[in-house]
């Protein structure tokens, strides 16, 4: 992760994901799809998986990245 100031406030952080971090994505998403095999999830969880499993290639690297644009525009 990335740390820099807040433009509007100086009291404030923004964090971003680095190259590092979005290419562990993949991973990430892989332990949680084998957590879900042997842990009791809450509802929220669940229907993260859900999206998750649906979605799942569209999170790869390069999904990834586009997702991470998109979060920049709101």
């Amino acid at each position: 992760m990335s740390k820099s100031l807040h433009p509007e406030s100086k009291a404030k952080f923004l964090y971003k994901l680095t190259e590092k971090g979005i290419s562990l994505l993949p991973v990430l998403i892989e332990i949680y799809l084998w957590g879900e095999q042997y842990f009791e999830l809450s509802e929220n969880h669940k229907k993260f998986l859900q999206d998750v499993k649906k979605r799942q290639r569209s999170f790869s690297k390069k999904g990834a990245r586009k997702y991470q644009k998109r979060k920049k525009k709101l």
